[in-house]
């Protein structure tokens, strides 16, 4: 069974940062429109001891010499950011991911589902909140409700579900191992 991840960002919870109106959807709707072939798991930290997802992910990145740590990072498949605000750090997003396909010798799927204000220009926010190099679908929403949706028909909702269901059906398709060990 194909394993999805939820990590918040910096003063977010493992639950509060995907709720809308009491509706956790990762658990509510995400496992049934994957028609159950995915497990869900939410991760919580302190993210006001962090330095930047950026650096974390780097750090966990280099724990490849323990064993639990490089089961783990081999069976990621691919990374979803959701409205997390790079600031100018491409250069060392690219790194982390060059670093991991290097050392776990696989090809990760990254996508970026970044915000649009109703005040936002399309074009501006593409090009200067997204990563270079890398896909972005652009999200109708201010930054906090980027990854909160109370209902199955958020337009939003079914963007995000349209990745995760492309990346399940590829890792079917693929064989690629997701299973932790």
């Amino acid at each position: 069974m194909d394993s999805l991840c939820f990590v918040h960002g910096f003063a977010g919870g493992r639950h509060k940062s995907w709720e809308k109106d009491d509706i956790f959807w990762p658990g509510d709707f995400l496992a049934e429109d994957l028609h159950n072939n995915a497990r869900i798991l939410s991760w919580g930290y302190d993210g006001y001891n962090s330095g930047s997802v950026e650096s974390d992910a780097m750090s966990l990145a280099q724990l490849k010499e323990q064993n639990s740590a490089r089961n783990l990072l081999r069976s990621i498949f691919g990374v979803a950011f959701m409205g997390t605000p790079f600031l100018n750090e491409d250069q060392e997003l690219q790194n982390w991911l060059r670093h991991c396909e290097q050392a776990y010798n696989t090809k990760l799927k990254v996508m970026y589902f970044c915000e649009i204000g109703e005040l936002d220009d399309r074009q501006t926010v593409a090009s200067t909140r997204t990563p270079h190099g890398i896909p972005n679908i652009l999200l109708e929403a201010e930054h906090r409700d980027t990854c909160k949706y109370s209902s199955r028909v958020d337009e939003n909702y079914q963007k995000v579900l349209k990745v995760l269901r492309e990346w399940v059906e590829e890792i079917r398709a693929t064989g690629h191992d997701s299973s932790v060990s």
